[in-house]
């Protein structure tokens, strides 16, 4: 007994257009425009909104839609022809008798004869403009289906278009006939990516409404636009805080799911062992994955996996690099560590000793750490950590030196000093000074004076930076008479840092000439790095001196370095400097486009310090144009980072300077109160040049007040100071309220 199974009405009816649905206007439009061509392509990887848009455009035309959802099934011909024909007579029942009675009398019969057949009722029972959609065009086996839709495409009717959607490019298609004759377009992952307007969108649409931009922009970077990602996650147990948008990931949860049973699970087991293995790059090449896996076919598996559009994407027209979506990279990573931890530690280091060997040692190091090999991770740290600290790269250095076991880093003397130097640059002195006793006591025990020298050097640096100059000459002098000239790299910062102290205390002659010193030490030795600090440094120097010409040309030579290496932090110092001479020079708006510029590079480096500089000087100029209020925003802001950060003598000038504009706001109460402040953070016969700001302020505002005498006696003392620091344009201020004293009291001024 025989009888006709019953088609599933689902596979060839349009679906229903869901309200949750976002409409895509500007992917419609595409197709609306391009609809005049024989086929559409539409290739994405899963979960790109390929068949979201295709209902959106069925629902939207006024042309006849025939759609047909294709699965593994639909492989069979006589399957395939009996959907194909039943979805065209949903809209034109007169289709299709003749190719059915042919297929079924005969299920082998040739495809050529059949393309005939369905070409030749295309052309007399159809007379009207109409498209057919097939749907997961992935799903087919390629054979007599695949060449049957070939032929149907190559003799295709003009008033018949095709749409395809398929997760990577169709097999068995030979499309670049068509190509050539101008008869398909197609949108692939770059076009079907959702932006952040479009990710706002579905998102609030689904009561998802307390999201900030800043928030949106993040998921569509961690998404790369891939919305099935951020819907599992919105649907599941997302609170839309900030945290729950960042810890949008591939290795765990919905999304890893997801990836297990929609993408991995449907590739063959050498696919899944080779995507399992290669995850570990995060950008590969076939020569790579090759030796990582003992295979000598990656190039072939990766044009492979890019052509399926299976979350791969190769970086360059060549092939030659590879990339996989970034959440994707995340599950296969997370999968292979869960479910085969031994594997994933030797293929880690395996993976960072081929890193390592070509000389790419950051991914080395990333390699090691992954695989718990510390010891490996830190000698491969020693390689790179001169190079990662003068490029700026003070995040990632602490990343890694501070992942070490403690026991490790102890046996690295050079990590603890270069992990005390960020403290240093970043505020975090006391750390600093703990890790740089380490690190001397280390290199004293191994016998390594030069190890011990470089140590001396930045402690005496965070003295500087602490206010203690002589303590920072000491160490300075020690580090010397303990290495002279034998380290060109102590001698060049001792030097340096003995120029700065010189010049903090006045003494400029002596400074100038330690900082040439310095900087012809440098040059000799291509040190380009200590060259361009040592010019930024001048600069600063020629600045106190009312030396502005040769500051600007020191700060300039500074900036081209810092620019030309991207080192944000010291770019920051010279554009923060650049700020300040514009100011002295009267030219405000370039001197707040500096300065503006020089505390967003702060903030980007993380570096406390120049944040505070930054700030300091945004005040000094606010203050000059009469925008107190602002200068007051500017110097609380940098008062409360220069305390948390130890650095006196930052506070000692930032409460003089609130001192002052508390004086022009006519509020002197407060104006005394800050300067009582910073009287008593300076230490007794030091920081003579605060001292004598602090005595100017003192005098302006007694002077201000009526007390005569009393405002003589602090402007006599700063001026005193100020020759002996050789501060001439504070000296000029100075002078000026002495001119203003004696005009109070009919003296000529003098």
């Amino acid at each position: 007994m025989s009888y006709t199974l019953p088609l599933i009405s689902t596979k060839i009816r349009i679906p229903r257009r869901s309200q949750s649905l976002l409409r895509r206007q500007r992917l419609v439009d595409f197709i609306h425009s391009n609809i005049q061509q024989k086929v559409i392509l539409i290739a994405a990887g899963a979960g790109y909104g390929k068949t979201s848009l295709l209902i959106d455009y069925a629902h939207d035309t006024d042309l006849p839609v025939c759609w047909y959802s294709l699965d593994a099934q639909d492989s069979y011909l006589p399957t395939f022809l009996e959907y194909l024909v039943a979805s065209i007579r949903q809209r034109f029942p007169q289709f299709g008798e003749s190719v059915l009675q042919a297929v079924r009398a005969n299920p082998l019969e040739a495809v050529e004869p059949l393309v005939r057949l369905c070409i030749h009722e295309i052309e007399t029972a159809i007379d009207r403009y109409f498209v057919i959609i097939l749907d997961d065009y992935h799903t087919l086996d390629v054979g007599p289906v695949t060449a049957l839709i070939d032929g149907l495409l190559r003799y295709l009717p003009e008033h018949c278009h095709v749409i395809l959607a398929s997760r990577g490019i169709p097999r068995g298609l030979t499309l670049t006939r068509l190509a050539a004759r101008q008869e398909i377009v197609g949108l692939g992952v770059e076009h079907l990516r959702f932006d952040a307007d479009e990710i706002g969108q579905l998102l609030h649409s689904l009561g998802k409404v307390d999201l900030t931009p800043a928030q949106i922009q993040v998921l569509a970077e961690r998404s790369e636009g891939w919305i099935t990602g951020i819907l599992l996650a919105a649907r599941t147990n997302w609170t839309g805080t900030a945290g729950d948008v960042l810890r949008l990931s591939g290795a765990t949860g919905a999304v890893f799911d997801y990836m297990a049973t929609e993408v991995l699970a449907c590739q063959s087991a050498e696919t899944q062992r080779f995507l399992l293995g290669s995850a570990l790059f995060s950008e590969m090449t076939p020569p790579l994955c090759d030796a990582l896996l003992d295979i000598s076919n990656s190039a072939q598996i990766l044009r492979g996996l890019a052509a399926q559009s299976l979350f791969t994407y190769a970086l360059d027209a060549e092939g030659n690099w590879y990339q996989y979506h970034q959440l994707f990279r995340e599950f296969l990573v997370a999968k292979l560590e869960r479910e085969a931890p031994e594997e994933h530690r030797r293929l880690r280091l395996k993976q960072a000793e081929i890193m390592a060997h070509h000389g790419h040692w950051e991914r080395a190091i990333d390699g090691y750490m992954a695989a718990q090999a510390f010891d490996r991770a830190a000698d491969a740290l020693e390689v790179v950590v001169k190079d990662a600290f003068d490029a700026g790269r003070w995040e990632t250095l602490k990343t890694w030196i501070d992942a070490l076991p403690e026991a490790e880093r102890a046996k690295h003397p050079r990590l603890l000093l270069f992990r005390a130097k960020i403290h240093a640059e970043t505020g975090n002195l006391n750390q600093a000074v703990v890790l740089l006793k380490r690190s001397y006591q280390a290199y004293l025990e191994r016998q390594d004076d030069v190890g011990a020298a470089r140590a001396l050097v930045q402690s005496a640096i965070v003295h500087r930076f602490r206010g203690n100059l002589r303590d920072a000459m000491r160490d300075c002098r020690a580090a010397l008479d303990m290495v002279g000239e034998r380290d060109n790299l102590t001698a060049t910062q001792a030097h340096h840092n003995l120029g700065i102290c010189h010049i903090l205390q006045g003494e400029f002659t002596e400074g100038i000439g330690e900082l040439e010193l310095a900087s012809r030490l440098a040059q000799e030795n291509g040190d380009e790095i200590n060259a361009a600090y040592i010019a930024n440094d001048m600069g600063s120097a020629e600045t106190m001196r009312g030396q502005l010409t040769k500051a600007r040309q020191n700060y300039h030579q500074a900036l081209a370095y810092w620019r030309k290496i991207g080192h944000a932090s010291a770019s920051a110092v010279t554009l923060q400097n650049l700020g300040v001479l514009h100011h002295y020079l009267g030219q405000y708006a370039e001197a707040e486009t500096y300065l503006q510029e020089g505390l967003a590079k702060a903030r980007e480096a993380a570096d406390v310090r120049v944040q505070v500089h930054a700030l300091a000087s945004q005040g000094d100029l606010y203050r000059d144009t009469a925008r107190y209020d602002e200068a007051l925003l500017a110097y609380q802001q940098a008062m409360t980072i220069a305390l948390e950060a130890q650095l006196t003598q930052l506070a000692i000038y930032l409460l003089d300077a609130m001192s002052n504009t508390y004086r022009l706001k006519g509020d002197s109460e407060q104006a005394k109160r800050s300067l009582d402040e910073a009287f008593a953070l300076i230490p007794e016969n030091e920081m003579g040049y605060e001292l004598g700001l602090c005595q100017l302020s003192l005098g302006a505002l007694a002077l201000q007040q009526g007390q005569l005498d009393e405002a003589q006696r602090c402007l006599s003392h700063a001026k005193g100071l100020f020759v002996q620091h050789g501060a001439k344009r504070d000296l000029g201020r100075a002078l000026l309220h002495s001119a203003a004293l004696a005009r109070l009291r009919g003296e000529d001024a003098q």
